[in-house]
């Protein structure tokens, strides 16, 4: 994974540049990947032993890098550790699971809804939205991570350390439908508005590349679409078309590639931007942009966002911001776009902050977090 240092960034404070400068995306070498389809872990291991770089390094053994990351942040799951960059000050994680029983408000099925999950406690804490009251909590997760939910108001929770995703009904208890993804590390998902379809993102693991596993009606077993090359990919979004745009990794700290799927295409498509991504973060769809998270949006103010507009191959950036931590830094890694806000929850000051959109300027903070690190808003159905 990239590094978080300083000289990540453009001279002169800039992160503009033209598209010849923009070498993120042209470790795909082309405007284009061939999808790979692949059932199970044998055919897997066939399509990246080819794409493996590097002497004796396994074909699925974490990145070196990455592996140097997990090893600076001891205490949480180790390929966790890589869904933020290594930023100085940043306090230490250990996992102090909740152990209590769910809990919900009784009304809570009237309001809209914000999921937030926490990686240090295990939980997913439930607000009302945009209030922010705390009016649940949903216990006994195995290291909860991005969230997103369907028009039926029902919330995915992929879990890191589980290998699956967990379906809530809005304002429910008990899960209603757990999807597994054997072998790997899931860490976000969306939700396709045409089709109803689930597409959840995965990292490498010791035995598997990661992907994006699609789940049909988000039910049964999944397609798995892989990019040669890429091993990390970090949440994505559909578009109101059914596109799916999605950040990735290769495993190297070479830079980090923004990808689509396009809807019914076998092919993922490299896209060209203007800007340059330092460290990957999920996407979000705000209903006529891309919004591209960067961890290392700012060496000053931390994650920030890119909106961009998306032209066939190119991508434009139309407005960036940051987002600002309640610290006076932040480190975001899943936000969530509803209307005119943003949700970010903020890893380095431990709260959750609701921003107006775009612009990020700062609304209001939620506490009662300690590890935030994926948002959800779901709308209740009276």
């Amino acid at each position: 994974m990239p590094s978080a240092g300083s000289d990540r960034y453009n001279p002169g404070g800039s992160r503009f540049g033209p598209l010849s400068k923009i070498k993120d995306q042209t470790s795909l070498m082309n405007t284009s990947i061939s999808l790979k389809y692949v059932v199970g872990s044998i055919a897997a291991a066939a399509i990246f032993a080819g794409c493996s770089s590097g002497g004796a390094q396994s074909a699925f053994a974490p990145p070196t890098a990455a592996q140097n990351a997990a090893a600076a942040n001891p205490g949480s799951p180790s390929l966790a550790n890589v869904m933020t960059p290594t930023i100085p000050g940043k306090a230490r994680m250990t996992v102090q699971p909740d152990h209590q029983p769910s809990w919900m408000s009784p009304d809570a099925k009237k309001q809209q809804l914000l999921y937030v999950s926490d990686q240090k406690t295990d939980d997913v804490y439930v607000y009302s939205y945009p209030n922010g009251k705390m009016v649940g909590t949903l216990t006994g997760f195995a290291a909860p991570y991005g969230q997103c939910t369907d028009k039926s108001g029902n919330v995915f929770i992929t879990q890191f350390e589980a290998s699956d995703v967990t379906e809530y009904a809005h304002g429910g208890t008990n899960p209603i439908k757990t999807l597994d993804t054997p072998g790997q590390s899931p860490v976000g998902c969306s939700v396709d508005p045409k089709t109803g379809n689930l597409a959840v993102a995965t990292f490498v693991s010791s035995s598997d590349p990661g992907g994006i596993f699609v789940f049909a009606h988000a039910t049964g077993t999944p397609q798995v679409y892989q990019a040669p090359g890429m091993y990390y990919y970090f949440p994505p979004a559909y578009d109101n078309r059914g596109n799916l745009f999605v950040e990735a990794e290769g495993p190297t700290s070479g830079g980090t590639v923004v990808v689509e799927l396009p809807r019914g295409s076998g092919t993922f498509k490299a896209l060209y931007l203007n800007v340059t991504i330092h460290f990957p973060g999920g996407v979000q769809w705000d209903g006529k942009h891309v919004d591209l998270v960067d961890q290392s949006f700012s060496p000053s103010a931390g994650s920030g966002i890119y909106q961009v507009k998306i032209n066939g191959k190119f991508g434009t950036t139309t407005a960036e911001f940051a987002l600002p931590g309640s610290c006076g830094f932040s480190d975001v890694v899943q936000p969530w776009v509803q209307g005119s806000a943003i949700v970010a929850p903020d890893t380095y000051c431990g709260t959750v902050g609701i921003d107006s959109f775009p612009g990020g300027e700062n609304q209001k903070y939620l506490t009662g977090t300690q590890y935030p690190i994926g948002a959800t808003v779901s709308t209740a159905k009276i």
